[in-house]
């Protein structure tokens, strides 16, 4: 009995202190995204210097945010608040707070690949920031661009696979289910519409046979015998 209640209670604890940090969590993705929606590249910061009044909607430490998301990963950064916001949730719902190291490493592997895939398609404009550019380099100068491609695409899918409880092969049969009913509801449509036009081709027939009746009983009326 006595166990039953030390656990009920280190339950309870452990639902508020994961309750607490998942706040913490979402504040953090709010204000993440506000930084990353209001960057200025006038603003100052740790790393550029300007004489301009700081314009981001967090103030300096939002533009601090902003520059060295934006710098390290480049437009990878905008994805950051998911991230933030999807641990909050799993945070939220998780028995503890022991995150399993599969997602852990699921979530670095998006970051650095979706980075790196930014840097091989976007060559101007260092949109990948410097760990993308950096990995890039790498991957080129040791697999050429084809591997890189290859590589840091499978690592890309591998790690939506970390990241969330997707399956692949289920998407695939749920892709093939669709395929098969959207088959059928199209083949009972055509079927339909077959049938129909056949009908409308039926009922032309006849109204042409009705009017070439009508025209030779008018040549008959027209065309009568003389009685001399």
């Amino acid at each position: 009995m006595a166990t039953e209640v030390e656990k009920k209670s280190t339950s309870r604890s452990s639902s508020r202190t994961n309750e607490f940090v998942a706040i913490i969590l979402i504040a953090a993705t709010v204000l993440v995204f506000l930084s990353l929606v209001s960057y200025n590249e006038n603003d100052p910061s740790l790393i550029t210097e300007s004489s301009f009044k700081t314009q981001n909607w967090i103030g300096v430490v939002g533009a601090n945010i902003a520059v060295i998301l934006f710098s390290s990963v480049g437009l990878t950064a905008y994805f950051v608040p998911l991230l933030l916001a999807l641990v909050a949730w799993r945070v939220f719902r998780s028995a503890s707070l022991h995150a399993p190291l599969g997602r852990i490493i699921g979530y670095s592997l998006f970051v650095l690949s979706f980075s790196s895939l930014l840097s091989l398609a976007l060559i101007s404009g260092f949109r990948g920031g410097i760990v993308g550019a950096f990995i890039t380099g790498g991957l080129l100068a040791l697999i050429g661009k084809v591997g890189a491609i290859i590589l840091l695409s499978a690592l890309f899918l591998a790690s939506i696979l970390l990241i969330t409880n997707l399956s692949y092969l289920a998407a695939l049969g749920g892709f093939q289910m669709a395929f098969d009913n959207f088959k059928v509801h199209f083949d009972g449509w055509f079927s339909r519409y077959k049938t129909w036009k056949n009908e409308q081709a039926l009922l032309a027939k006849e109204r042409l046979e009705k009017r070439r009746g009508e025209k030779e009983i008018e040549g008959k009326e027209k065309v009568k015998p003389t009685i001399s």
